[in-house]
């Protein structure tokens, strides 16, 4: 098959949870034989050039990358407010430039599937109706209006009213999209049911995202019992998640256990945050070369996440590399793991708290949560061939 993927950030490089998912659909298509190309934004938050993108990767996917400003201009924002119904955040990524693109390709090929990868490229869709007879598919990342829609419970009013305003109008374009397309992949299967419940009935295939399986014999080595946070430091419920856990959570463990140590790491993190973070007993690491090494040589993760929505990419990840992992209820969302099995579920400091206290005092406990974690991870990641699956859904349910 000929499948254009279409994407709102660049695969390429894979250095979060979105772009991870982007790349591993890419190349586990093209591995089972299909012809990938990738059309994508490039912003200023994500630049990357296609001379970065390793040849090795490009001889497999053609990539297209065209740059677009989608940074945030005030006046623009107001204008926006009260004289469009369009969600600003969609407005940004209009652009003539990308729409001249998709078009040079849909001229000159002819592609068996096209595949959004975002609501926010929506505008393309009638351009495709007009050129292409291919199905449109979306790929469902998470429900981006209940994004919003718990952010806006983080703030005081003013914020809070906008926020309410901009989750309604992703919401209703966001569900007009999916109603349009011809099928749909969530990575959660909460999501999925999540949608139908909404009345929209159109295909699906689940397609969890699926990294692949560290080697256990480096997966079970770390600093027992170090704990530790990854995640963007420049994606607000990260940040705001973190920044509870340090003043909340942190300076009960840090009395409890003086020599214990939380490591914290992240990309693009404001030089401010990075300062503010150097408290006693925290290890600021900022960016990591290898996401994958941290997380070896620690030994528990925290996911204090209170917005957001979707599969915690880092949460699977950090199940196969053998981390007994807690997390709140909205962190875990979307992974069917069971509290006290395979994860502690923690959603108040005080659940925090006895969580991490109880893998800190009994290294038996964390070595039955970590195990089965990982086991859950194995069973829950291979126990299907996504790929084959998805090919079936592309052929006989799309089509």
């Amino acid at each position: 098959m000929k499948i254009l993927q279409l994407c709102n950030k660049p695969p390429y490089p894979p250095n979060d949870g979105g772009t991870r998912a982007m790349l591993q659909m890419s190349a586990d298509l093209a591995q089972a034989g299909n012809e990938v190309t990738v059309l994508s934004v490039v912003t200023s938050k994500h630049s990357v050039r296609l001379q970065d993108i390793p040849e090795e990767l490009k001889t497999k996917i053609h990539f297209y990358l065209v740059p677009v400003d989608t940074r945030i201009r005030w006046l623009k924002l107001v204008k926006n407010l009260f004289f469009s119904s369009l969600p600003y955040l969609a407005e940004r990524f209009v652009s003539f430039a990308f729409l001249e693109q998709l078009k040079k390709l849909l001229k000159e090929n002819s592609f068996d599937v096209i595949q959004f990868e975002t609501p926010y490229l929506a505008y393309c869709l009638q351009e495709i109706r007009c050129m292409s007879p291919a199905p449109v598919v979306y790929r469902m990342h998470n429900i981006e209006s209940e994004i919003w829609e718990r952010e806006a419970r983080q703030h005081g009013f003013f914020v809070r009213w906008y926020l309410k305003l901009l989750a309604r109008r992703i919401r209703v374009m966001e569900m007009d999209f999916i109603k349009q397309c011809d099928g749909l992949i969530p990575i959660s299967r909460r999501d999925d049911e999540k949608i139908k419940e909404m009345g929209i009935m159109i295909p699906s295939c689940v397609v969890p995202y699926v990294p692949s399986f560290p080697s256990t014999q480096e997966s079970f080595f770390c600093e027992y019992p170090s704990i530790f946070f990854l995640g963007a430091l420049d994606w607000k419920p990260n940040l705001k998640g973190l920044e509870w856990f340090i003043c909340k959570v942190w300076p009960h463990l840090q009395r409890k256990y003086p020599s214990l140590l939380f490591h914290v790491a992240g990309r693009n993190p404001s030089s401010a945050f990075a300062k503010w973070c150097r408290k006693k007993g925290i290890v600021f690491h900022g960016e990591v070369a290898d996401a994958a090494a941290f997380m070896q040589r620690h030994a528990i993760m925290v996911v204090p996440l209170f917005a957001g929505s979707g599969m915690r990419v880092k949460i699977i990840e950090g199940m196969m590399h053998g981390k007994a992992i807690v997390s709140t209820s909205l962190g875990a969302e979307g992974i069917p793991a069971v509290h006290q099995e395979n994860i502690l579920i923690a959603n108040t400091d005080k659940d925090f708290i006895e969580a991490v206290s109880s893998l800190v005092e009994n290294k038996e406990w964390y070595e039955r949560i970590r195990k089965q974690a990982y086991a859950f991870a194995h069973r829950w990641c291979s126990n299907e061939n996504k790929i084959e699956r998805l090919m079936h859904f592309y052929a006989h349910d799309v089509a």
